[in-house]
């Protein structure tokens, strides 16, 4: 049996906080988001400890997003 793969809108929530009901509805009605994917908690504290005066994050966000793939 095949398995067909439906093409979902989802949105990566990059931050450490919830996005609030009337934020979720815009991304739905403005750009046809279904489905809302939260990093994992580890992932989140990782993301929650990058200084607000930092100058380079690539080495966060690359080590976040290699852990985010199968997410997809």
């Amino acid at each position: 049996m095949k398995t067909v793969r439906q093409n979902i809108k989802k949105m990566l929530l990059v931050f450490n906080h919830n996005l609030g009901q009337d934020q979720m509805e815009d991304a739905k009605v403005s750009l046809g988001v279904k489905h809302f994917v939260a990093m994992p908690t580890i992932l989140k504290n990782t993301w929650g400890q990058i200084p607000a005066e930092a100058k380079r994050i690539e080495e966060v966000v690359m080590k976040i997003g290699g852990h985010l793939t199968y997410l997809f």
